[in-house]
């Protein structure tokens, strides 16, 4: 039986969920599969023998245009391959073409380290960023998530190659924009404050993808390595993490994604008239 290991980094659940649904899909199509959360892995030592899979495959959200810090650390963990072939999958609030060059810079550092990058796949389920998706259209995402994935998974089984193409000018124009967002979001978490209500139960320091969070004489701080997931504003019991100045960027009520996709009632059929044009291709078109 062949074997596939899937490296994931997921701050608030999205590509979490891609990750178990793509594990399940090549299951059905007899591979043994691995499901390694990046996050857990901070040296060599914590690597597994990756050397053993036949296929491996990374997945991240996109933050600022690019894959988050965390995983091109983990990336340069990574030992020498000897043409692994490799996959990577991405979530993403919007399916806009800014979105697709996200993981050049990645698959320019995988095949430095002549890992054979083939394939890579865009997926959007919701937003956790400034725009809250309405449940139903979650739903609709999400459904077709999970064609797209079942389609992902026979072509890279297949070896067939498949790249977002964008132009030199479009290219250029991305890669100042997350440069400077690659310079900016580690500061993010300066941005943080936290509220009266904390009771300090350190969730937010344990689950930190960064280890940004920390206690200084009796008062939770933040430093500046912040991965820009909100996972600590989310994720909090007490709600206590709030933006001091960007007021903006969480989400209101809150984000979840599964409590979202699981919300009370039927699957509703949404007409072509109520998905914002964003979406249209994405939800129609299994082959984008």
């Amino acid at each position: 039986m062949k074997k596939v290991i899937l490296f994931y980094f997921s701050g608030t659940g999205n590509t979490k969920l891609v990750a178990e649904h793509i594990s399940e899909e090549f299951q059905e199509l007899n591979w043994e599969t691995t499901v390694v959360n990046l996050e857990k892995i901070y040296s060599e030592d914590d690597m597994p023998n990756i050397e053993k899979y036949d296929l491996i495959g990374i997945g991240a959200q996109v933050i600022g245009y690019t894959m988050p810090r965390r995983v091109k650390q983990f990336v340069k963990l990574m030992p020498v391959s000897n043409n692994q072939p490799t996959f990577i999958f991405r979530t993403a609030g919007g399916v806009a073409a800014i979105n697709y060059a996200a993981s050049h810079t990645l698959i320019k550092m995988l095949r430095k380290k002549n890992y054979y990058v083939f394939y890579e796949r865009l997926f959007s389920i919701g937003s956790n960023w400034i725009m809250k998706f309405d449940d139903e259209i979650m739903k609709q995402l999400y459904e077709a998530t999970k064609i797209k994935i079942k389609i992902m998974c026979k072509e890279v089984i297949e070896k067939k190659e498949r790249f977002y193409v964008t132009s030199f000018g479009f290219r250029l124009k991305k890669k100042f924009i997350s440069s400077q967002a690659e310079i900016s979001l580690p500061f993010l978490g300066k941005n943080l404050k936290i509220e009266s209500t904390c009771n300090q139960c350190m969730s937010c320091v344990k689950n930190c993808p960064s280890k940004n969070i920390h206690i200084n004489r009796g008062k939770i701080k933040f430093k500046s390595n912040c991965s820009a997931c909100l996972r600590c504003v989310y994720n909090c019991p007490q709600q206590a993490i709030a933006f001091r100045i960007f007021k903006f960027i969480p989400l209101k009520n809150g984000y979840n994604v599964k409590q979202s996709l699981c919300q009370s009632g039927d699957f509703q059929e949404i007409t072509n008239g109520k998905i914002p044009p964003f979406f249209e291709k994405y939800i129609s078109d299994h082959r984008e």
